[in-house]
């Protein structure tokens, strides 16, 4: 049997976690902030329910840019995710 790809989620005990588009981001300060939110990524950003990639109230005008050292993930993240 096929291992599963798992490289769209955090695994813990209690279920899978879907990471943030932020970890694939170009502006992302790996601290909770970056260019668009230095006072602290907003949390409907960080749980998966805004795309970024689209303008969101209080990003100065910036929105998500893909990492090229992380595209390949990105791509894999981006197909299996929805945005709710």
């Amino acid at each position: 049997m096929a291992k599963e790809d798992r490289t769209d989620r955090f695994v813990s005990g209690q279920g899978d976690l879907t990471q943030p588009l932020c970890n694939f981001c170009l502006r992302d300060n790996q601290d909770g902030t970056c260019s668009a939110y230095p006072d602290g990524i907003p949390k409907q950003i960080l749980i998966g329910k805004i795309d970024h990639r689209k303008p969101y109230k209080g990003d100065h005008g910036l929105q998500f840019i893909v990492d090229s050292d992380r595209k390949e993930d990105f791509d894999k993240y981006i197909k299996g995710h929805e945005f709710k």
